[in-house]
């Protein structure tokens, strides 16, 4: 009868192997993880933090390209920000603070993106109104054409 280190030997990796195989892995992930921050967001960094500066705890965000992997759709610049007001407000205050940024947003690309690389530009505001209630809405404009801001609501 085989003991029963013998049988456990047998069919089974070492601790050692196991967490070198462990931080390998995290190694990896790591590098595709800085891969992907290097060579797709980082085009977009100087765009993001002038945001940031400009309107203080917006949490820009900026993302570019097709919305799919189909030739057809329009190369989208993005831009995501958090607002201290209602943007789904289209009167009064809200809209005026909107509309400034919105300027603002679209100035702030023309200096620190290649907006010829686009065609579209996307502007998303959220308000986090109380914990489990968020305002949100969404403005585009055409950059070929001297278009105005849409709501999202309002595009065909």
């Amino acid at each position: 009868m085989a003991s029963a280190d013998s049988q456990i030997s047998a069919g089974s990796v070492s601790g050692r192997k196991v967490v070198v195989g462990m931080f390998m892995l995290g190694l990896i992930a790591t590098g595709i993880l800085w891969f992907y921050w290097h060579y797709h967001l980082m085009p977009f960094m100087p765009l993001q933090k002038a945001i940031a500066t400009e309107f203080k705890e917006s949490a820009p965000r900026v993302d570019g390209g097709r919305r799919k992997l189909q030739e057809e759709t329009p190369m989208i610049l993005r831009v995501q920000i958090r607002v201290p007001f209602d943007p789904t407000d289209k009167d009064g205050d809200s809209k005026r603070q909107t509309d400034h940024r919105l300027t603002v947003v679209e100035e702030l690309a023309e200096k620190h993106a290649t907006l010829t690389d686009y065609e579209v530009l996307q502007v998303h505001m959220y308000f986090e109104h109380q914990e489990k209630q968020l305002l949100q809405q969404s403005f585009t404009r055409k950059l070929d054409d001297n278009s105005v801001w849409q709501r999202a609501e309002d595009s065909p």
